[in-house]
Protein backbone atom coordinates (compact mmCIF):
# COMPACT_ATOMS: atom_id res chain seq x y z
CA UNK A 1 0.00 0.00 0.00
CA UNK A 2 1.91 3.17 -1.40
CA UNK A 3 2.62 6.33 1.60
CA UNK A 4 0.78 9.11 2.11
CA UNK A 5 2.62 12.00 1.97
CA UNK A 6 3.21 14.67 5.41
CA UNK A 7 0.82 16.80 3.45
CA UNK A 8 -2.10 14.15 2.89
CA UNK A 9 -1.37 12.84 6.53
CA UNK A 10 -1.85 16.49 7.63
CA UNK A 11 -5.17 17.09 6.34
CA UNK A 12 -6.77 13.87 7.19
CA UNK A 13 -6.16 14.78 10.51
CA UNK A 14 -7.22 18.28 10.39
CA UNK A 15 -10.42 16.89 8.64
CA UNK A 16 -11.18 14.13 11.17
CA UNK A 17 -13.00 16.82 14.05
CA UNK A 18 -11.18 14.65 16.66
CA UNK A 19 -12.75 15.20 20.20
CA UNK A 20 -9.25 17.21 21.31
CA UNK A 21 -7.05 19.76 19.58
CA UNK A 22 -3.50 18.08 18.52
CA UNK A 23 -0.42 20.35 18.34
CA UNK A 24 1.51 20.69 15.26
CA UNK A 25 4.41 18.59 17.26
CA UNK A 26 1.79 15.98 18.27
CA UNK A 27 0.32 16.01 14.23
CA UNK A 28 3.80 15.81 13.22
CA UNK A 29 4.48 12.45 15.71
CA UNK A 30 1.17 10.94 14.09
CA UNK A 31 2.71 11.43 11.00
CA UNK A 32 6.21 9.95 12.06
CA UNK A 33 3.76 6.51 14.08
CA UNK A 34 1.77 5.94 10.99
CA UNK A 35 4.80 6.46 8.38
CA UNK A 36 1.89 7.44 6.10
CA UNK A 37 0.51 4.10 5.91
CA UNK A 38 -3.20 4.75 5.70
CA UNK A 39 -4.53 1.65 7.80
CA UNK A 40 -2.27 2.43 10.30
CA UNK A 41 -2.71 6.51 10.47
CA UNK A 42 -6.79 5.18 10.29
CA UNK A 43 -6.28 3.04 13.20
CA UNK A 44 -4.50 6.01 15.57
CA UNK A 45 -6.97 8.15 14.63
CA UNK A 46 -9.75 6.01 15.82
CA UNK A 47 -7.54 5.54 19.13
CA UNK A 48 -7.61 9.55 19.10
CA UNK A 49 -11.79 9.48 18.59
CA UNK A 50 -12.53 8.47 22.29
CA UNK A 51 -9.95 10.85 23.58
CA UNK A 52 -11.88 13.16 26.30
CA UNK A 53 -9.59 16.42 26.27
CA UNK A 54 -6.05 17.08 25.33
CA UNK A 55 -4.65 16.59 28.55
CA UNK A 56 -5.27 12.95 27.44
CA UNK A 57 -3.49 13.21 24.02
CA UNK A 58 0.63 12.66 25.21
CA UNK A 59 -0.09 9.50 26.88
CA UNK A 60 -1.90 7.50 24.06
CA UNK A 61 0.58 8.79 21.42
CA UNK A 62 3.33 7.58 23.69
CA UNK A 63 1.82 4.31 24.36
CA UNK A 64 1.35 3.59 20.39
CA UNK A 65 4.20 1.56 18.36
CA UNK A 66 5.02 3.02 15.21
CA UNK A 67 4.62 1.76 12.00
CA UNK A 68 7.42 -0.32 10.93
CA UNK A 69 6.23 -1.47 7.50
CA UNK A 70 4.06 -4.81 8.48
CA UNK A 71 0.51 -3.98 9.46
CA UNK A 72 0.76 -7.45 11.07
CA UNK A 73 2.88 -6.69 13.35
CA UNK A 74 1.27 -3.86 14.79
CA UNK A 75 -1.32 -6.81 15.35
CA UNK A 76 0.55 -9.17 17.03
CA UNK A 77 2.38 -6.49 19.32
CA UNK A 78 -1.37 -5.21 20.36
CA UNK A 79 -2.41 -8.85 21.11
CA UNK A 80 0.88 -9.17 23.15
CA UNK A 81 0.06 -6.32 25.19
CA UNK A 82 -3.63 -6.44 25.30
CA UNK A 83 -5.45 -10.03 24.73
CA UNK A 84 -3.14 -12.83 25.29
CA UNK A 85 -3.24 -12.74 28.66
CA UNK A 86 -6.81 -12.30 28.90
CA UNK A 87 -8.60 -15.75 27.68
CA UNK A 88 -12.16 -14.47 28.08
CA UNK A 89 -11.44 -11.38 25.73
CA UNK A 90 -9.38 -13.26 23.51
CA UNK A 91 -11.75 -15.68 22.88
CA UNK A 92 -15.06 -13.44 22.25
CA UNK A 93 -12.47 -11.59 19.49
CA UNK A 94 -12.36 -15.22 17.93
CA UNK A 95 -16.24 -15.97 18.15
CA UNK A 96 -16.22 -12.07 16.31
CA UNK A 97 -14.23 -12.71 13.51
CA UNK A 98 -16.27 -15.72 12.37
CA UNK A 99 -19.19 -13.59 12.35
CA UNK A 100 -20.97 -12.52 9.23
CA UNK A 101 -21.81 -8.83 8.65
CA UNK A 102 -22.17 -6.07 11.80
CA UNK A 103 -21.27 -7.17 15.34
CA UNK A 104 -24.91 -6.42 17.38
CA UNK A 105 -22.98 -6.03 20.98
CA UNK A 106 -26.54 -5.66 22.96
CA UNK A 107 -26.79 -9.30 21.34
CA UNK A 108 -22.91 -10.43 21.76
CA UNK A 109 -24.58 -9.19 25.66
CA UNK A 110 -27.04 -12.11 25.77
CA UNK A 111 -24.40 -14.83 25.88
CA UNK A 112 -20.86 -13.59 26.49
CA UNK A 113 -20.00 -11.79 30.04
CA UNK A 114 -20.85 -8.01 29.96
CA UNK A 115 -17.35 -7.50 31.84
CA UNK A 116 -15.77 -8.79 28.97
CA UNK A 117 -17.80 -6.70 26.08
CA UNK A 118 -16.80 -4.01 27.98
CA UNK A 119 -12.79 -4.54 27.94
CA UNK A 120 -13.47 -5.06 24.20
CA UNK A 121 -15.11 -1.36 23.94
CA UNK A 122 -12.46 0.01 25.95
CA UNK A 123 -9.05 -1.84 24.30
CA UNK A 124 -10.50 -2.75 20.75
CA UNK A 125 -12.54 -0.06 19.86
CA UNK A 126 -10.49 1.56 17.11
CA UNK A 127 -10.32 -1.95 15.36
CA UNK A 128 -14.08 -1.42 14.36
CA UNK A 129 -16.43 0.96 12.41
CA UNK A 130 -18.71 1.79 14.70
CA UNK A 131 -22.57 2.37 12.85
CA UNK A 132 -23.81 3.24 16.56
CA UNK A 133 -22.95 2.16 20.13
CA UNK A 134 -23.89 -1.65 19.40
CA UNK A 135 -23.54 -2.18 15.74
CA UNK A 136 -19.96 -2.59 14.73
CA UNK A 137 -17.81 -3.42 11.61
CA UNK A 138 -14.12 -4.55 11.76
CA UNK A 139 -12.57 -1.74 10.55
CA UNK A 140 -10.39 -3.96 7.57
CA UNK A 141 -10.62 -7.50 6.92
CA UNK A 142 -6.54 -7.46 7.71
CA UNK A 143 -7.58 -7.65 11.28
CA UNK A 144 -10.25 -9.96 10.71
CA UNK A 145 -8.21 -13.02 9.58
CA UNK A 146 -5.56 -12.13 11.74
CA UNK A 147 -8.01 -12.92 14.68
CA UNK A 148 -9.47 -16.23 12.69
CA UNK A 149 -5.80 -17.26 12.71
CA UNK A 150 -4.45 -16.27 15.69
CA UNK A 151 -7.27 -17.77 18.14
CA UNK A 152 -7.53 -21.39 16.06
CA UNK A 153 -3.42 -22.08 16.90
CA UNK A 154 -2.44 -24.61 18.76
CA UNK A 155 0.83 -23.45 19.19
CA UNK A 156 2.11 -20.28 18.32
CA UNK A 157 2.06 -19.75 14.09
CA UNK A 158 0.19 -23.03 13.74
CA UNK A 159 -3.46 -22.87 12.68
CA UNK A 160 -5.29 -25.73 14.02
CA UNK A 161 -8.52 -26.30 11.43
CA UNK A 162 -9.98 -28.35 14.03
CA UNK A 163 -10.18 -25.30 16.58
CA UNK A 164 -11.65 -23.52 13.99
CA UNK A 165 -14.41 -25.99 13.57
CA UNK A 166 -14.76 -26.14 17.28
CA UNK A 167 -15.91 -21.98 17.27
CA UNK A 168 -18.05 -21.87 14.71
CA UNK A 169 -19.88 -25.32 16.39
CA UNK A 170 -20.09 -22.87 19.70
CA UNK A 171 -21.18 -19.98 17.40
CA UNK A 172 -23.88 -22.65 15.84
CA UNK A 173 -25.59 -23.56 19.23
CA UNK A 174 -25.59 -19.75 20.55
CA UNK A 175 -26.96 -18.79 17.51
CA UNK A 176 -29.49 -21.83 17.47
CA UNK A 177 -31.07 -20.05 20.89
CA UNK A 178 -32.17 -16.89 18.58
CA UNK A 179 -35.83 -18.31 17.40
CA UNK A 180 -38.07 -16.37 14.83
CA UNK A 181 -37.01 -13.71 12.69
CA UNK A 182 -33.56 -12.88 14.32
CA UNK A 183 -31.41 -12.45 11.74
CA UNK A 184 -28.51 -14.12 13.69
CA UNK A 185 -30.77 -17.23 14.39
CA UNK A 186 -30.21 -17.64 10.54
CA UNK A 187 -26.64 -17.95 10.46
CA UNK A 188 -26.76 -21.44 12.48
CA UNK A 189 -26.54 -23.03 9.43
CA UNK A 190 -23.76 -21.17 7.92
CA UNK A 191 -21.82 -22.03 11.53
CA UNK A 192 -22.60 -25.78 11.51
CA UNK A 193 -21.40 -25.65 7.97
CA UNK A 194 -17.79 -24.47 8.69
CA UNK A 195 -17.77 -26.38 11.70
CA UNK A 196 -18.11 -29.53 8.90
CA UNK A 197 -21.35 -30.75 11.20
CA UNK A 198 -22.97 -31.75 7.53
CA UNK A 199 -25.84 -33.53 9.19
CA UNK A 200 -27.11 -30.20 11.52
CA UNK A 201 -26.82 -28.41 8.39
CA UNK A 202 -29.30 -30.61 6.55
CA UNK A 203 -31.19 -31.02 9.44
CA UNK A 204 -32.01 -27.17 9.22
CA UNK A 205 -31.82 -26.89 5.92
CA UNK A 206 -35.65 -27.55 5.33
CA UNK A 207 -38.25 -25.59 2.89
CA UNK A 208 -39.91 -23.87 5.97
CA UNK A 209 -36.23 -22.85 7.10
CA UNK A 210 -35.39 -20.91 3.87
CA UNK A 211 -38.91 -19.50 3.08
CA UNK A 212 -39.72 -17.89 6.41
CA UNK A 213 -36.07 -16.19 5.90
CA UNK A 214 -37.74 -14.85 3.00
CA UNK A 215 -40.73 -13.79 4.59
CA UNK A 216 -38.62 -11.95 6.98
CA UNK A 217 -37.39 -9.72 4.37
CA UNK A 218 -33.65 -11.73 4.02
CA UNK A 219 -32.16 -10.46 0.86
CA UNK A 220 -32.57 -13.46 -1.77
CA UNK A 221 -28.72 -13.74 -2.13
CA UNK A 222 -27.89 -14.20 1.27
CA UNK A 223 -30.58 -17.14 1.50
CA UNK A 224 -28.92 -18.62 -1.97
CA UNK A 225 -25.77 -18.36 -0.43
CA UNK A 226 -26.72 -20.71 2.17
CA UNK A 227 -28.38 -22.94 -0.11
CA UNK A 228 -24.95 -23.21 -1.97
CA UNK A 229 -23.55 -24.33 1.49
CA UNK A 230 -26.14 -27.11 2.19
CA UNK A 231 -25.84 -28.43 -0.99
CA UNK A 232 -21.48 -28.65 -0.56
CA UNK A 233 -23.54 -30.96 3.18
CA UNK A 234 -25.65 -33.05 0.91
CA UNK A 235 -22.66 -33.94 -1.37
CA UNK A 236 -20.35 -34.53 1.34
CA UNK A 237 -22.86 -37.06 3.33
CA UNK A 238 -23.51 -38.31 -0.45
CA UNK A 239 -27.58 -37.55 0.22
CA UNK A 240 -29.26 -37.95 -3.21
CA UNK A 241 -32.39 -36.60 -1.85
CA UNK A 242 -31.61 -33.84 0.62
CA UNK A 243 -29.47 -32.82 -2.61
CA UNK A 244 -32.88 -32.93 -4.95
CA UNK A 245 -35.00 -31.55 -1.98
CA UNK A 246 -32.58 -28.64 -1.48
CA UNK A 247 -32.55 -27.58 -5.88
CA UNK A 248 -36.11 -27.46 -5.16
CA UNK A 249 -36.10 -25.22 -2.83
CA UNK A 250 -33.37 -23.21 -4.71
CA UNK A 251 -35.69 -23.01 -7.71
CA UNK A 252 -38.80 -21.41 -5.36
CA UNK A 253 -36.40 -19.11 -3.72
CA UNK A 254 -35.68 -17.99 -7.32
CA UNK A 255 -39.13 -17.92 -8.13
CA UNK A 256 -39.90 -15.54 -5.32
CA UNK A 257 -37.01 -13.40 -5.75
CA UNK A 258 -37.94 -12.81 -9.40
CA UNK A 259 -40.75 -11.02 -8.12
CA UNK A 260 -38.88 -8.49 -6.70
CA UNK A 261 -36.68 -7.48 -9.31
CA UNK A 262 -38.89 -4.75 -10.43
CA UNK A 263 -40.18 -3.70 -7.25
CA UNK A 264 -38.48 -0.61 -5.35
CA UNK A 265 -37.83 -2.57 -2.39
CA UNK A 266 -35.47 -0.21 0.19
CA UNK A 267 -37.81 2.69 0.02
CA UNK A 268 -40.53 -0.13 1.29
CA UNK A 269 -38.08 -1.15 3.56
CA UNK A 270 -37.53 2.05 5.11
CA UNK A 271 -41.26 3.00 5.15
CA UNK A 272 -42.00 0.13 7.57
CA UNK A 273 -38.50 0.82 10.05
CA UNK A 274 -36.78 -1.95 8.53
CA UNK A 275 -33.43 0.21 8.12
CA UNK A 276 -31.14 -2.82 8.98
CA UNK A 277 -32.57 -5.27 6.38
CA UNK A 278 -32.34 -1.97 3.92
CA UNK A 279 -28.89 -1.95 4.24
CA UNK A 280 -28.18 -5.65 4.01
CA UNK A 281 -30.01 -5.48 0.45
CA UNK A 282 -27.62 -2.72 -0.54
Amino acid sequence: MQSLSRESVIKIIERMNLPAILSSDQKEKIFSLSDGHPLALMYILNNLREVRGSEDLPAILDGIEPFRGNIEEKYYTYWNRNFCTDYDLSQLLGRLSRLRGAIDLSWVEKWSDRSVVNRLRKQAAHYFKHEDSNHWYFFHNSFRIFLNQKTAESSPGVFDSSIDRTIHKELAKICAQDLGDEPWSWDELYHWALAEEHEEVLGRATQDWFRNQFYAFRPADAIKADIRLAMTSAIACKDLVAFCRILLISAEIDDRASYLENVKIIPLLLAIDEAQIAIEYM
